[in-house]
Protein backbone atom coordinates (compact mmCIF):
# COMPACT_ATOMS: atom_id res chain seq x y z
CA UNK A 1 0.00 0.00 0.00
CA UNK A 2 1.39 3.43 -1.17
CA UNK A 3 1.56 6.02 1.63
CA UNK A 4 0.00 9.86 1.00
CA UNK A 5 3.66 11.10 0.30
CA UNK A 6 4.17 8.47 -2.05
CA UNK A 7 0.93 8.93 -3.76
CA UNK A 8 1.33 12.78 -4.48
CA UNK A 9 5.05 11.79 -5.72
CA UNK A 10 3.80 9.36 -8.26
CA UNK A 11 0.85 12.25 -9.16
CA UNK A 12 3.27 14.99 -9.63
CA UNK A 13 5.85 12.38 -11.75
CA UNK A 14 2.93 11.47 -13.26
CA UNK A 15 1.69 14.70 -13.92
CA UNK A 16 5.45 16.17 -15.51
CA UNK A 17 5.70 12.83 -17.95
CA UNK A 18 2.45 13.38 -19.11
CA UNK A 19 2.76 17.39 -19.98
CA UNK A 20 5.83 16.85 -21.27
CA UNK A 21 5.08 14.37 -23.43
CA UNK A 22 2.34 17.01 -24.56
CA UNK A 23 4.42 19.67 -25.36
CA UNK A 24 6.38 16.80 -27.55
CA UNK A 25 3.46 15.99 -29.19
CA UNK A 26 2.62 19.40 -30.28
CA UNK A 27 6.17 19.73 -31.96
CA UNK A 28 5.95 16.59 -33.31
CA UNK A 29 3.92 17.79 -36.24
CA UNK A 30 6.05 20.41 -37.18
CA UNK A 31 8.88 17.53 -37.72
CA UNK A 32 7.44 15.05 -39.13
CA UNK A 33 9.66 14.08 -41.84
CA UNK A 34 12.66 14.35 -39.66
CA UNK A 35 11.50 12.36 -37.36
CA UNK A 36 13.50 9.30 -38.47
CA UNK A 37 16.55 10.57 -37.81
CA UNK A 38 18.97 9.70 -35.16
CA UNK A 39 19.60 11.12 -31.80
CA UNK A 40 23.70 11.25 -32.84
CA UNK A 41 22.97 13.25 -36.00
CA UNK A 42 21.30 16.04 -33.65
CA UNK A 43 23.83 15.94 -31.35
CA UNK A 44 26.46 15.90 -34.30
CA UNK A 45 24.88 19.50 -35.15
CA UNK A 46 25.73 20.66 -31.79
CA UNK A 47 29.35 20.20 -32.40
CA UNK A 48 29.43 22.85 -35.18
CA UNK A 49 27.31 25.50 -33.44
CA UNK A 50 23.16 25.77 -31.62
CA UNK A 51 20.96 25.27 -34.40
CA UNK A 52 18.75 28.30 -35.40
CA UNK A 53 14.82 28.29 -33.50
CA UNK A 54 13.30 27.41 -37.34
CA UNK A 55 16.02 24.80 -38.14
CA UNK A 56 14.40 20.97 -38.14
CA UNK A 57 17.58 20.63 -36.06
CA UNK A 58 16.49 22.96 -33.32
CA UNK A 59 13.18 22.27 -33.17
CA UNK A 60 14.18 17.83 -33.10
CA UNK A 61 16.73 19.47 -30.08
CA UNK A 62 13.60 20.49 -28.46
CA UNK A 63 11.37 17.31 -29.03
CA UNK A 64 14.15 15.07 -27.74
CA UNK A 65 14.53 17.43 -24.57
CA UNK A 66 10.68 17.24 -24.32
CA UNK A 67 10.70 13.06 -24.49
CA UNK A 68 13.53 13.24 -22.08
CA UNK A 69 12.09 15.18 -19.58
CA UNK A 70 8.98 12.75 -20.00
CA UNK A 71 11.23 9.42 -19.56
CA UNK A 72 12.74 11.07 -16.51
CA UNK A 73 9.63 11.09 -14.94
CA UNK A 74 8.51 7.92 -15.69
CA UNK A 75 11.67 6.33 -14.84
CA UNK A 76 10.79 7.89 -10.97
CA UNK A 77 7.58 6.31 -11.40
CA UNK A 78 8.97 2.99 -12.16
CA UNK A 79 11.91 2.96 -9.27
CA UNK A 80 9.32 4.02 -7.15
CA UNK A 81 6.94 1.63 -7.64
CA UNK A 82 9.67 -0.87 -8.22
CA UNK A 83 7.68 -2.47 -10.74
CA UNK A 84 8.98 -5.94 -12.50
CA UNK A 85 9.68 -3.45 -15.58
CA UNK A 86 12.19 -1.84 -13.72
CA UNK A 87 13.52 -4.98 -12.16
CA UNK A 88 13.73 -6.42 -15.09
CA UNK A 89 15.29 -3.41 -17.29
CA UNK A 90 18.19 -2.85 -14.36
CA UNK A 91 18.67 -6.45 -14.71
CA UNK A 92 19.13 -6.55 -18.68
CA UNK A 93 21.71 -3.47 -17.81
CA UNK A 94 23.63 -5.10 -16.10
CA UNK A 95 24.75 -7.97 -18.20
CA UNK A 96 27.61 -8.32 -19.42
CA UNK A 97 26.95 -9.73 -23.15
CA UNK A 98 26.80 -6.96 -25.21
CA UNK A 99 24.73 -8.37 -28.27
CA UNK A 100 22.65 -9.88 -25.63
CA UNK A 101 21.87 -6.74 -24.15
CA UNK A 102 20.96 -4.72 -27.49
CA UNK A 103 18.86 -7.86 -28.54
CA UNK A 104 16.50 -7.36 -25.09
CA UNK A 105 16.86 -4.26 -25.27
CA UNK A 106 15.57 -3.95 -28.49
CA UNK A 107 12.67 -6.10 -26.98
CA UNK A 108 12.08 -4.05 -24.47
CA UNK A 109 12.49 -0.80 -25.23
CA UNK A 110 9.01 0.59 -24.42
CA UNK A 111 9.94 -0.80 -20.79
CA UNK A 112 13.49 0.36 -20.65
CA UNK A 113 13.12 3.48 -22.52
CA UNK A 114 12.76 5.94 -19.60
CA UNK A 115 15.36 4.26 -17.53
CA UNK A 116 17.84 5.02 -20.13
CA UNK A 117 16.92 8.69 -20.83
CA UNK A 118 16.88 8.82 -17.51
CA UNK A 119 20.65 7.64 -16.98
CA UNK A 120 21.94 9.10 -20.06
CA UNK A 121 20.10 12.99 -19.20
CA UNK A 122 21.71 12.47 -15.72
CA UNK A 123 25.27 12.08 -17.37
CA UNK A 124 26.37 8.86 -15.78
CA UNK A 125 29.11 8.01 -18.36
CA UNK A 126 32.62 7.37 -18.38
CA UNK A 127 34.72 4.66 -19.30
CA UNK A 128 32.29 2.05 -18.10
CA UNK A 129 31.90 -0.06 -21.03
CA UNK A 130 28.33 -0.39 -20.24
CA UNK A 131 27.39 3.25 -19.67
CA UNK A 132 29.51 3.28 -23.26
CA UNK A 133 26.72 0.94 -24.14
CA UNK A 134 23.63 2.48 -23.13
CA UNK A 135 25.02 6.13 -24.74
CA UNK A 136 25.50 4.60 -28.05
CA UNK A 137 22.30 2.21 -28.36
CA UNK A 138 20.03 5.33 -27.47
CA UNK A 139 22.24 7.35 -30.07
CA UNK A 140 21.26 4.79 -32.80
CA UNK A 141 17.61 5.57 -31.79
CA UNK A 142 15.26 7.46 -33.97
CA UNK A 143 12.72 10.01 -32.68
CA UNK A 144 10.08 8.50 -33.73
CA UNK A 145 11.46 5.32 -31.67
CA UNK A 146 11.81 7.04 -28.57
CA UNK A 147 8.36 9.22 -28.87
CA UNK A 148 6.52 6.04 -29.77
CA UNK A 149 8.18 4.28 -26.74
CA UNK A 150 7.96 6.45 -23.94
CA UNK A 151 4.08 7.14 -25.22
CA UNK A 152 3.28 3.77 -24.68
CA UNK A 153 5.15 3.61 -21.49
CA UNK A 154 3.07 6.87 -20.24
CA UNK A 155 -0.22 4.55 -21.45
CA UNK A 156 0.81 1.66 -19.35
CA UNK A 157 2.25 3.26 -16.62
CA UNK A 158 -1.07 5.25 -16.36
CA UNK A 159 -3.08 2.37 -16.28
CA UNK A 160 -0.38 1.02 -13.13
CA UNK A 161 -1.23 4.52 -11.92
CA UNK A 162 -4.80 3.51 -11.36
CA UNK A 163 -4.67 0.08 -10.10
CA UNK A 164 -3.02 1.40 -7.57
CA UNK A 165 -5.54 3.85 -6.59
CA UNK A 166 -2.79 6.64 -7.73
CA UNK A 167 -5.19 8.57 -10.30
Amino acid sequence: MLNKHKKRELRQLWFGASYYLQLAKELKGQVQTELDRTTAEIADAFSVRVPGAESPDYKLAVLGAHIASAGIRLGSVHEVLDTENHKRCRDILKEDDADEVISKLDASLTSCVSILLRDNVAHVEGDNPKWKRRENYLAKKTYRQLYEAVVRDLSDTTKQLETKGVL
